[in-house]
């Protein structure tokens, strides 16, 4: 940056101190904002999950119920059954109706990775008759704190909600050989829309999302005092149109 900066002086167009050609990586950005969300869904440490499951917290009750199938070998295989033998016999119902499970290994959460959060709620949702099933076979007595009610599956559902946006803007910058921020910025304003859009018309979800959209907006009030944002996507312009 201090190069770029020199060049830009010594040809005399204008002068921008380097300090200020910093532009932030916008990945990890959203990597920050959606972090914020996810603390704020399970706002202890992993350790003690356990005071979370006490106080019926959905996603630390989600979280350790599928810790502990994927813990044993042969819970996985009798959850992987019971998943089989429910299709053949209709048990499973989605108002009112059977359907058919997909018979996929359910997910585990990485503290790391906000997205593994999104994909192990999806994939648990797309599996919940057969979790309420599983946990309340009288073998699995053990494991029947982690059966979610009604409601409680409605807020995995709100969780997946609030995660669906960030995670479509990571899929969408992926799909690009060569991201640019003439491509990311209106990825980063749809976020920031979408949460906010949602906080409206959802009220109850309003206090997970603040702590997003705080981030975002101090990202934003950065990236509007910074002129290397305009300069970069100009310069990505010109260099399409060569």
């Amino acid at each position: 940056m201090e190069n770029y900066a020199a060049k830009l002086q010594s040809g005399g167009h204008f002068f921008l101190n380097w300090e200020e050609l910093k532009i932030g990586c916008f990945p990890h950005t959203i990597n920050i904002s959606t972090q914020k969300v996810v603390t704020a869904v399970v706002d202890v440490q992993d350790d003690d999950l356990a005071a979370q499951v006490s106080a019926r917290n959905p996603q630390a009750l989600l979280r350790m119920g599928i810790r502990s199938i994927r813990a044993s070998g042969k819970r996985r295989e009798e959850f992987r059954s019971i998943v089989d033998q429910g299709n053949k016999q209709n048990w499973w119902l989605v108002n009112n109706q059977p359907v058919q499970l997909k018979n996929r290994e359910l997910i585990l959460d990485v503290p790391t990775r906000w997205d593994s959060s999104y994909q192990m709620d999806n994939r648990a949702l797309e599996l919940q008759p057969a979790l309420d099933y599983f946990f309340q076979l009288p073998q699995n007595t053990a494991l029947a704190p982690y059966r979610l009610t009604p409601d409680e599956w409605k807020g995995i559902q709100d969780i997946t909600v609030m995660l669906s946006v960030p995670s479509r803007i990571q899929q969408a910058l992926c799909s690009e050989r060569t991201p640019s921020l003439s491509f990311a910025l209106p990825n980063f304003e749809w976020l920031v829309t979408s949460w906010e859009r949602l906080a409206a018309a959802h009220p109850h979800l309003e206090p997970f999302l603040r702590p997003g959209l705080d981030s975002a907006y101090q990202y934003y009030r950065k990236m509007n005092d910074n002129p290397a944002y305009v300069i970069a996507m100009c310069k990505y312009s010109i260099f399409c149109m060569t």
